[in-house]
């Protein structure tokens, strides 16, 4: 069995346990690149750290279709690592394919005309994965608003959470600047820090369920602070200046 494989633009490698491919290097001129299901007989089910990083040509990326059901049998998982496609920045529109399992911190940061993406429901989205996408104005619904994940997304216009999603963390929407009316979903129990820190077009901000809301302080660890949410252009001025220098580690529903 070939170890490293080498087709078009592509380098494959295999897998330690030789039951797999992934792709771990992208020469920078391609501009197109397909992604083959399988080689050599075994499936392709991941890209690797810094992958296409800097291939600057690059319009389209097509993935395979993922075999959930046999991946879920071998134990294997399709996983888009960290940076994997950092600074691609002639990409405009990506589909990633149901199956995805991960993607990693950064992986289309710095993707500087990335309009939209479409992403699983389920796939686990990591931290600053989108930061400085400052074209990206549509994006799926996701399951977990990591941190810093839209930070810098300065055409980003409304909020992605997706039914499961409990809590935004800690950067999420920061500088987020063409956000200006935000509506946060009676199941967010808890905004991190920082979290709409620099959205300076923030004019309104309501709670779907505006009560039991309190403020945590690292001036006060042992105290409460009750909030008032019934003010929307309140909200979006305090949400926008809340960060550390004013001791404000988090907002919390009990």
């Amino acid at each position: 069995m070939q170890n490293t494989v080498v087709i078009d633009y592509l380098t494959f490698e295999l897998s330690a346990e030789e039951n797999s491919y992934t792709v771990v290097y992208c020469e920078e001129e391609a501009d197109r690149v397909v992604i083959p299901k399988e080689i050599n007989g075994l499936p392709v089910m991941g890209i690797g750290e810094g992958a296409f990083r800097g291939c600057l040509g690059l319009t389209e990326v097509v993935f395979p279709e993922i075999d959930i059901v046999d991946a879920l049998v071998s134990g294997l998982s399709f996983e888009i690592d960290d940076s994997a496609f950092r600074r691609c920045i002639s990409l405009t529109e990506v589909t990633i394919p149901d199956g995805v399992t991960r993607i990693g911190w950064a992986a289309f940061a710095e993707c500087f005309n990335l309009r939209s993406i479409t992403i699983p429901a389920g796939t686990f989205v990591s931290s600053y994965v989108f930061t400085n996408c400052g074209k990206l104005e549509v994006v799926s619904d996701l399951s977990v608003i990591s941190e810093g994940v839209f930070s810098d997304c300065t055409a980003l216009k409304h909020l992605p959470l997706g039914a499961d999603v409990t809590e935004i963390s800690e950067s999420a929407f920061e500088y987020c600047t063409s956000l200006t009316d935000v509506v946060i979903p009676a199941r967010i129990n808890r905004i991190e820090a920082l979290a709409f820190e620099g959205c300076y077009s923030l004019e309104s901000v309501r709670f779907e369920e505006p009560e039991g809301w309190y403020l945590s302080s690292s001036y006060h660890p042992d105290k409460e602070f009750p909030l008032d949410l019934t003010n929307p252009e309140k909200n979006a001025k305090d949400l926008g200046s809340m960060d550390f220098d004013d001791g404000v580690i988090a907002w919390y529903r009990k």
